[in-house]
């Protein structure tokens, strides 16, 4: 009975990882579209401070001579800068703190049913390792004056840390007298290219996104813009198949709604992806299309465990 309430004890601090976890990949979009990455200048701190200024009067009048910020250059007025974005960015590094505590407990609990669920148990602690990081390359991200390529690797890697967690969450939960499913061999080819297609997918978006937020126009971009529509068609294509075979061949399938989910996320997806082409890129599709794009992996993950649980059974 108690090693039963321990492991869902365990489940239920690996769920609470992967919602906060998922919340933070929010926020930090929502950091990255409002333009908030060097409202805090420095790393850890904030204008030498544990949190931001209240008013621009508090601002260091020596502060360009210490931090070339966006806000503060170029001889500017440093009552020019934005408070608000120092407060975003401030509660961005304070929930990522937060999101580390409760992926501790459930490392925590995840070592103590470790002679049951060792698998479950590295795959967490290996999330733990990243989201330590994680915190490092947040450093690098503002000293790097929001570098391109490090804020890309900063998004990559959180989705490792999602998909590591989801890993550890599906073993724990795991039970093979319930939860089997009876994939054939064409539904597992097909989900390995839809996993392949959508991570094509998630990186070059990762690099158009770049391009537009260092100004480069739509049409100046080159070919990544369009390699990453058609592999974002392909995935939903691909995906449209896997439901279509999953509903007409009698196959006792347990991820049905999983699947059915992501299918609709990659409709959602394509429709966001050209409304943002002649939309206009209005930040908040761009932070919704990448939120659903983790969302959609971890999905895909979960749906993918399964399939190797239920072979493993």
């Amino acid at each position: 009975m108690k090693v039963l309430k321990l492991i869902n004890k365990t489940k239920q601090w690996l769920l609470a990882s992967i919602l906060f976890t998922y919340a933070l990949i929010f926020i930090g979009g929502f950091v990255r579209v409002s333009d908030s990455g060097l409202g805090c200048p420095d790393w850890p701190k904030c204008f030498d401070r544990w949190y931001p200024p209240l008013h621009v009067t508090e601002i260091p009048e020596n502060f360009t001579d210490y931090y070339d910020n966006y806000n503060c250059t170029n001889n500017e007025d440093c009552d020019d800068f934005d408070i608000t974005k120092a407060w975003i960015e401030y509660l961005n590094r304070l929930f990522s703190a937060i999101t580390g505590l409760v992926m501790l407990v459930a490392v925590f609990y995840l070592f103590k049913v470790k002679s049951n669920y060792q698998t479950a148990f590295y795959l967490g602690s290996s999330a733990l390792f990243l989201t330590g990081v994680e915190g490092l390359i947040g450093k690098y991200v503002v000293t790097s004056h929001l570098n391109g390529s490090i804020i890309t690797i900063h998004l990559l890697i959180a989705l490792i840390i999602i998909s590591l967690l989801i890993m550890s969450y599906r073993f724990i939960s795991w039970d093979n007298q319930s939860d089997c499913s009876d994939y054939s061999t064409e539904q597992v080819y097909i989900l390995r290219w839809i996993f392949i297609l959508m991570v094509l997918g998630i990186i070059l978006g990762t690099q158009v996104r770049t391009d537009i937020e260092n100004l480069i126009p739509l049409y100046a971009i080159g070919p990544f813009k369009y390699i990453h529509s058609l592999l974002g068609i392909g995935t939903l294509m691909l995906t449209g198949v896997l439901w279509n075979k999953i509903n007409n061949e009698s196959s006792a399938i347990k991820t049905r709604n999983q699947i059915k989910l992501l299918l609709n996320i990659f409709i959602v997806q394509i429709v966001l992806g050209y409304f943002m082409v002649f939309g206009g890129l209005p930040a908040y599709a761009k932070l919704i299309h990448m939120w659903f794009a983790s969302i959609g992996l971890g999905i895909l993950i979960y749906v993918i465990m399964d399939v190797r649980l239920s072979k493993g059974a």
